[in-house]
């Protein structure tokens, strides 16, 4: 670019003439260097970085007169157009979209200068960089495991499914007249997984499987009330790990045991968490640990593979009450991590506790079968801070690949998968037996624990020569977990990396038919699955494609027309934004290679957090985890483990600053994470809520700046108009500080930030949480959503510790890093009890009694609405009866 205007510099030079548009800014005019033109920009409050400034000013170089872009990206993506905008302006009386912004953004939270970015650049022009990066991925084959694999994606399903706009851009099926077509791909979804895990009930998938385990234990403790929660050490590490930090701000205390040491005469166990098989390969008969768990009253949860399952016997069978897992192996792409979605089935009787969305078959007025969500009164929108489930974050459009998979393959396609991929296992266990290797199991179904039979370094040196990857247990052993992309030449590799000096075929016909692995124990599956007409009529690319299309069209997506709803869930993501998730080197990179392997993901981090942080005023970003109810509960997590560090455990009082709300919760037993957008998005413990007018908010404020001063505050998180409202009366200072005596943190709005135009920066809070702004948009899946790390140096440790616990992307300890999929946590139920005592007391003036939109009751179960006297009085009382 500036070649070429050096070049249109001296033409112009030589008294070449040249056509400018009639009423250019350059018309009769010496043409400005590039560098003055950044300079008028930046003087009329503009920048290269700012279109709405760029256009306001009017562009002023002379190589775009020439040339300008005609792939605007901005232009093409957003409307509305120039027309349009005009239009909409002179309805409002208003000059220009500056005016606009002036007139509705308070000028309190106003940047006042340009944002320092990069010069933004056209749709082709970005592809061509991403390949760039992406080439900086390097695809090893990975053997890693622990429950992410590489998988044979069909690519009718990613043709017609993935890529199109007409299943990506849909919203949460709430109108089932309008949902006919997703409804029945995720009641597909939940059909494959109760066949599959041998359960009753399913739901309509969950975030990722660290969560589901999460879930699986909070459910177990709302069945039983008990305290104690058995994890066996042989579950995947994340999964702990993600079990470990929902329990830490809970009231259930984790115990990591293998089965035979578990306990349960006390009668105080309320589950029991194991994988199946573990994360060491190991298929092992539970049967005996289900017994005993029951015979005490406790429920027993596993951690399963689908794949596996379909030639292993179900857990269904052996008395399992929650089964659990990935779906990523059915059809989904590694991409580093996620997202991928998980499921979670139950017996019957736990069906109203069991969290997620549900599917359900009815009949309409005419008596036609129609689908619809079930059992929403469990749901968010609906119980509010009651609700056992929350539908955000269910990575439906991943859910709705891995159906389709099922579909497409069928019981007999899906048995045939997991046969493959059993034989080589058994093929490469035998070799390593012949190479004089020990295996650390016998029974396997994808995965062997080796115990080396030669130097470790030799066998490293190989698999680098041939660009392989192994997961090293921490004993020092190795793992190889295989996959349905294996080959014939990958056995020779690994065989060859192990120093077997036979081939995978020679081994083969040495083994001969008579050894069948599992398939010739009692962990083979007898029971038929996947039995309904759906499962056996699209096995063939036209059919599957004519039957994704058929289900496409019952509903009404972005392809068809506009969808009217103000949520935070609704962004857009143009072609060029997912058309390299589909790119084999952001696709097929497992999330625990050494980073040396993932620089182009490293990259994209690097550049996406400067930016981030550029846009927002904050240090540090984490893209961690995958949903913004996630984020919100990641963020608390970090601010809490903060202040334990700095010896401050008693704060323990959050307030929420709403435009009509204020809400003061004090956190008794447990955090709990809701989805974002309602009105408990966030909480500590159980809230006390005023429902107050519009025009008593200067009531409040010597209140609050009281509360503010209280050495228990934990948080205050202003929404809103509330945070120009809090500044405008002085309740926050321009930067809240951390420490005794003051707020503890203070948090911006959830799902606001944003939509604000950029330039601007909301007050200067410690921590934020922005909901998710990239990725598929598929009913109310996030990928991914992102929670803001600390303003303060003296917080990031705190943040990657955090971070550490809920499984992300940072350096471990064991020197791997963590799935970049893996979330935190998710919507839980609210177990806490409010301090007694400490009821909200009313005065006598006006009472129109009316349910609180928060669906928090106070004993009477209503909520009281008073005059702004009351207000003050109640106010104070409460806050100061909480803060005491």
């Amino acid at each position: 670019m500036q070649t070429s205007a050096r070049w249109w510099g001296r033409l112009v030079g030589r008294g070449a003439t040249l056509y400018l548009p009639p009423g250019s800014a350059l018309a009769g005019k010496t043409p400005p260097s590039r560098w003055g033109w950044r300079g008028q920009q930046s003087a009329a409050g503009g920048s290269a970085s700012n279109p709405s400034a760029a256009a306001a000013s009017g562009s002023s170089r002379y190589i775009e007169q020439l040339l300008p872009q005609h792939d605007d990206f901005s232009q093409r993506h957003i409307g509305p157009r120039d027309k349009e905008k005009r239009e909409m302006l002179q309805t409002m009386g208003l000059a220009s979209i500056d005016e606009l912004i002036d007139k509705t953004v308070p000028a309190s939270i106003r940047l006042g200068r340009p944002l320092k970015m990069d010069d933004h650049i056209c749709e082709n022009e970005i592809l061509e960089t991403l390949h760039n990066i992406a080439n900086k991925n390097k695809i090893w084959r990975s053997y890693i495991g622990m429950g992410y694999y590489n998988c044979s994606v069909p690519h009718a399903i990613v043709r017609n499914l993935l890529e199109n706009a007409g299943w990506v851009t849909q919203y949460t099926p709430y109108q089932p007249e309008v949902s006919q077509g997703r409804l029945e791909s995720l009641l597909n979804y939940q059909t494959m997984v109760c066949d599959i895990t041998g359960m009753d009930v399913a739901n309509a998938s969950l975030l990722d499987e660290g969560t589901a385990a999460a879930e699986a234990m909070q459910l177990c403790h709302r069945h039983n009330k008990r305290r104690k929660f058995y994890v066996d050490v042989r579950c995947h590490p994340q999964t702990i790990a993600v079990v470990q930090t929902r329990a830490n701000y809970s009231c259930v205390v984790i115990e990591l045991k293998l089965p035979h040491e578990m306990d349960f005469s006390g009668k105080d166990v309320s589950g029991v968490l194991f994988q199946y098989p573990d994360t060491e390969g190991k298929v092992e008969d539970f049967t005996e640990l289900v017994e005993r768990a029951h015979q005490n009253g406790s429920l027993v949860c596993c951690a399963t593979d689908l794949l596996a399952l379909c030639i292993l016997r179900p857990p269904g069978e052996f008395g399992v009450d929650v089964a659990l897992g990935s779906s990523q192996r059915f059809g989904v792409p590694l991409c580093y991590g996620g997202p991928h979605a998980a499921f979670f089935a139950v017996k019957e009787n736990l069906v109203r506790m069991m969290p997620g969305r549900m599917v359900g078959v009815t009949r309409d007025a005419n008596g036609k079968e129609v689908y619809r969500l079930a059992l929403q009164t469990r749901e968010q929108h609906i119980r509010r801070d009651k609700a056992t489930s929350n539908i955000c974050t269910a990575q439906a459009l991943l859910a709705n690949m891995a159906a389709m998979y099922g579909v497409y393959h069928g019981s007999n396609g899906l048995k045939h998968i997991a046969r493959r991929v059993h034989n080589a296992t058994l093929i490469l266990a035998e070799g390593l037996k012949r190479a004089g290797h020990t295996l650390q199991h016998d029974l396997f179904f994808d995965t062997l624990k080796i115990q080396r039979g030669c130097a470790v370094k030799e066998v490293f040196d190989r698999a680098g020569q041939r660009q392989i990857n192994f997961r090293i247990y921490s004993d020092g052993t190795i793992g190889v977990s295989l996959d349905e992309t294996v080959t014939e030449r990958d056995l020779d590799d690994l065989l060859w990396i192990f120093g077997c000096e036979s081939s995978s075929e020679l081994v083969a016909e040495n083994m001969g038919e008579e050894t069948r692995g599992i398939l010739s124990t009692a962990f083979k599956r007898t029971s038929k699955f996947l039995t309904h007409q759906v499962f056996n009529s699209y096995h063939s690319e036209t059919n599957i494609v004519r039957y994704m299309k058929r289900l496409e069209n019952k509903d009404i997506s972005l392809v068809h027309s506009m969808i009217p709803l103000g949520s935070c869930t609704m962004k857009l993501n143009s072609s060029s934004e997912l058309t390299p998730i589909t790119w084999k080197e952001f696709a097929n990179i497992h999330p625990f290679v050494p980073l040396d392997q993932a620089q182009g993901y490293q990259q994209l981090f690097r550049e996406l957090e400067r930016d981030l942080c550029e846009i927002t005023g904050y240090d540090r970003i984490s893209f961690q985890p995958n949903s913004g109810a996630q984020g919100e509960y990641a963020g608390l997590t970090a601010i809490k483990a903060y202040l334990n560090a700095k010896g401050e455990r008693h704060r323990n009082v959050s307030v929420k600053l709403c435009l009509r709300q204020l809400f003061v919760e004090q956190m008794v037993w447990r955090i709990c994470s809701r989805g974002s957008g309602q009105v408990g998005s966030l909480r500590f413990g159980k809230p006390r809520v005023l429902v107050l007018p519009k025009n008593s908010w200067v009531t409040l404020a010597k209140s609050l700046r009281l509360c503010l001063s209280s050495p228990s505050l934990l948080y205050m998180l202003p929404m809103g108009e509330a945070q120009d409202w809090a500044q405008q009366h002085q309740v926050l200072s321009p930067r809240c500080p951390m420490g005794a005596g003051t707020a503890a943190s203070c948090q911006s709005p959830g799902c606001s930030e944003p939509h604000l135009p950029a330039g601007i920066q909301p007050w200067d809070p410690h921590w934020s949480k922005l909901s998710s702004v990239l990725g598929p948009q598929q009913q109310v899946s996030k990928c991914p959503g992102w929670w803001e790390g600390p303003k303060e140096e003296e917080l990031r440790s705190t943040c990657s510790h955090v971070l550490e616990c809920l499984g992300c992307h940072v350096r471990r300890r064991c020197r791997e890093p963590g799935p970049q999929g893996s979330a935190g946590v998710r919507g839980e139920e609210v177990c806490g009890r409010g301090r007694p005592g400490s009821g909200v007391k009313w005065g006598a003036g006006r009472e129109a009694r009316v349910r609180s939109e928060a669906g928090v009751q106070d004993g009477s179960g209503l909520i009281p609405v008073c005059s702004q006297s009351e207000i003050s009085r109640a106010l104070r009382h409460n806050l100061l009866a909480l803060l005491s």
